[in-house]
């Protein structure tokens, strides 16, 4: 599961020569809220993936007599953090610096997360990771693709029958030091960790991938915002990675499409929707996707979709089944 390219130099982590580089200690802290309206609003998370963003290993590991836990947050300021432990307002995180250690760290050039995530876990600079940014340009078009992973496409035999599954490979370079603390005997335990997709193999221990994880369309995680209180001007893309699509009601019911992935099958560009439906309560105080049993303002476990690939007799050899979640509100 681990797909690395082994030619690629393992630099000490410099900045110049006898100057060592420092990286930051992160994570992601999310925080999010939804006002009260009187219309219409659900939000669609594609959250499936292209293959799998987790794996366990059942190899015995050593006697567990010491732990160690190591803590990051994505782009959190560490005057700030002092500052407000200080004065009471982060009881937790004041507790565990006192206990611990908490110590603020330099960051890479250039200073973005998967850029340093990869300088974090591997002790390498950017040039001994491969990881320059979020994205990166494909030489022959010029367009931009995403960094972190590659991908090649499968293949079919006349366009219906596959022959060749996809491969995704991992693109960051080095040896991260939990995967070397798992090599060694020690029981290790990785959640949520950046640029682990395809996720390392960890004798003995587990791993959970975060930041790199393809959804289902291939990006970093596009999110639907389907609602009736959009106009004509509201609706496409937005600045943040999501599409904003306006229903229309008829009478309790409304219908749309959610796009998702590109047709493989196809020669030229072109994704493939399903479509979806959702109704509102006859009490007018909730609505919900249609066979999902969502009611209110909730949020559904695990919604199947089933995108049906190629055009006619295709469609019946190939389909790519993911799973979403819906959050309602009316």
């Amino acid at each position: 599961m681990n797909h690395r390219r082994a030619e690629r130099p393992r630099h000490s982590i410099s900045s110049r020569p006898g100057e060592r580089l420092k990286v930051p200690f992160v994570s992601s802290l999310l925080r999010g809220e939804l006002k009260p309206t009187r219309t219409l609003r659900v939000l669609l998370a594609l959250a499936a993936s292209v293959a799998p963003i987790a794996c366990r290993s059942s190899r015995p590991t050593r006697p567990v007599s010491t732990q160690v836990v190591v803590l990051g947050f994505d782009g959190a300021d560490p005057n700030l953090l002092s500052k407000w432990a200080g004065e009471g307002k982060l009881p937790n995180l004041a507790r565990l610096a006192k206990t611990g250690t908490f110590r603020p760290l330099g960051t890479t050039n250039p200073p973005e997360s998967p850029v340093a995530w990869a300088s974090f876990a591997t002790g390498l600079n950017p040039g001994g990771t491969g990881i320059f940014d979020f994205l990166k340009r494909d030489p022959a078009t010029y367009l931009p693709e995403l960094a972190l992973v590659s991908r090649e496409k499968p293949k079919f035999l006349f366009g219906l029958i596959p022959i060749k599954p996809p491969k995704v490979t991992n693109e960051r370079g080095g040896v991260p030091f939990y995967k070397a603390v798992a090599d060694a005997g020690y029981k290790t335990t990785v959640i949520r960790m950046p640029l682990e997709f395809p996720p390392t193999s960890l004798p003995g221990g587990k791993l959970w991938s975060g930041l790199s994880v393809p959804d289902v369309r291939g990006t970093w995680g596009t999110f639907f915002y389907f609602g009736s209180d959009l106009t004509q001007w509201d609706v496409g893309d937005t600045e943040f990675g999501g599409k904003l699509v306006r229903l229309e009601l008829k009478g309790n019911r409304t219908e749309t499409f959610v796009e998702g992935p590109v047709d493989p099958t196809a020669k030229s560009y072109r994704r493939i929707s399903v479509p979806a439906e959702f109704s509102v309560s006859p009490e007018g105080n909730a609505v919900a996707p249609k066979d999902t049993g969502v009611t209110g303002f909730a949020l559904s476990s695990g919604s199947p979709l089933s995108f049906r690939c190629g055009q006619s007799a295709g469609s019946m050899f190939f389909k790519r089944r993911r799973t979403c979640a819906f959050i309602c509100r009316h």
